[in-house]
């Protein structure tokens, strides 16, 4: 593999076994062929991607010895939604030319696929094959246009099913294979956007660091490096290596996902900003906003509630002052009046994850019942994992991500709305749900609100 400016074997990884950067998709036939032992190829595309990438890689198809069967163009307007029904449409297309692979982890098990399913574009086509795969039970290529998303190769999919954003549980790709010039090429949105997903890294972080100093989710050492090692080093890359840098990083997150089976070690309350504006369909000038995007104005405000959150930790949590918690009656009523705006469906999906994790009396007691020293420590390792607000306003500005979310139309209103329902979508503890618990998510949600508006 001596063209390949970046692959990897990846033996110890669940699903993928195989990742590489190279030139001119050089070698892919000889990592398709070894991988899926076969060299006959169904591509799915969207409208953008079949006129200005699908061209050159129906040529390296042809230089490196595979045939393309079947290309599928999902049309409609562009950026295409990652929704469920779209995985309809693309099961029926292919399943006929498909074959499913044995399981029996016997030595021929790489020889098993009459065609492979490749998926050729962004984040919404590679999340839309891959839960297509994973419910034909074949392994799938992911051939990524853009670095502009962790998902290309994380175990699950990020779709909008019954207009609810979820996590649908799906194999990571076999291979992900990709040319460094059509990284380079690709959008700028989409490179900043892949910007923003890597650097929410931080922030997600921070938020698994709080979670499993309560012990709510212990960090997995190996996700954990997977992560974060390197992170700072590759958003501070130089120009001409930002977008190889920023995809390296995003697929070894994408890795860390697939050891855990969960989105934990890349997504915190940063995330769960963006799952809000995407289920109401956030829009500029009728285009949707990409989330990586969204996400990048989500770390910018995380990062900033947290450390309000850490100055106040800092003096210890008094459990006579802690608020008290409502009863499910009452919650509901508050996901009722926050998001009436939304369909019925999601609204009723919020509303059992808010009453699912809402904690008792009791178990708030006992999971702040801890002396200030312990406070001021988990502070202090908190705050390593994060950068000043300042310093990471800019870095995100210079990789062309937005650092407002005035500059995506959200008003006053809607951005505390935002930040209220966030709370509330995910089981998953964040430094939002230590600020609820504790009476402190009024106040910072209002002083953090205050720095955009």
């Amino acid at each position: 593999m001596k063209n390949f400016e970046t692959s990897e074997c990846l033996t110890q990884l669940p699903d993928t076994k195989f990742w590489a950067l190279s030139a001119g998709w050089q070698g892919l036939g000889e990592v398709v062929q070894s991988w899926f032992g076969t060299i006959s190829m169904i591509v799915v595309t969207d409208e953008v991607i079949a006129d200005a990438v699908a061209p050159s890689f129906k040529e390296a198809l042809r230089r490196e010895g595979l045939t393309l069967i079947k290309l599928l163009v999902l049309r409609g307007k562009a950026p295409l939604v990652a929704d469920y029904r779209r995985i309809q449409e693309i099961i029926t297309q292919v399943q006929g030319l498909l074959t499913t692979p044995r399981r029996d982890g016997k030595k021929g098990e790489r020889a098993l696929c009459q065609s492979l399913l490749v998926s050729l574009g962004s984040g919404t086509i590679n999340d839309l094959v891959k839960c297509s795969a994973g419910a034909l039970g074949v392994p799938y290529l992911s051939v990524p246009t853009a670095p502009s998303v962790d998902g290309y190769s994380s175990f699950g999919a990020s779709i909008l099913k019954e207009n609810f954003k979820q996590t649908i549980p799906c194999p990571a790709p076999r291979v992900v294979f990709t040319a460094s010039e059509v990284l380079s090429a690709a959008p700028a949105q989409l490179r900043a956007a892949g910007y923003g997903d890597l650097a929410s890294k931080i922030t997600a972080g921070s938020d698994w660091v709080l979670a499993d100093a309560f012990g709510l989710d212990p960090i997995d050492g190996t996700a954990w490096a997977y992560t974060q090692e390197g992170l700072i080093k590759r958003l501070s890359a130089a120009p001409d290596d930002l977008a190889d840098e920023i995809f390296a990083g995003l697929v070894r997150t994408g890795f860390a996902m697939q050891i855990t089976s969960s989105s934990r070690p890349v997504s915190g309350a940063e995330h769960l900003i963006s799952h809000v504006w995407e289920m109401e369909h956030l829009e500029i000038d009728g285009i949707t906003v990409p989330h990586g995007i969204k996400v990048g104005i989500g770390l910018l405000t995380i990062s900033a509630f947290t450390f309000l959150v850490l100055d106040h930790m800092r003096n210890g949590i008094s459990l006579d002052a802690l608020p008290k918690i409502p009863g499910p009656e009452a919650r509901a009523q508050e996901v009722a009046q926050l998001c009436a705006h939304l369909p019925v469906s999601a609204y009723r999906a919020i509303e059992e994850v808010a009453l699912s994790k809402l904690p008792t009396q009791e178990t708030v007691n006992e999971r702040y019942n801890y002396e200030r020293k312990w406070y001021r420590n988990l502070a202090d390792k908190i705050e390593t994992q994060l950068v000043p607000f300042e310093e990471l306003k800019g870095m995100l500005a210079r990789a062309g991500c937005f650092t407002s979310p005035r500059e995506l139309g959200v008003d006053r209103s809607r951005f505390l709305r935002t930040l209220e329902i966030a709370q509330m979508i995910r089981s998953r503890y964040t430094v939002l749900d230590f600020a609820w618990e504790t009476g402190l998510f009024e106040s910072c949600a209002e002083e953090i609100t205050a720095m955009f508006f």
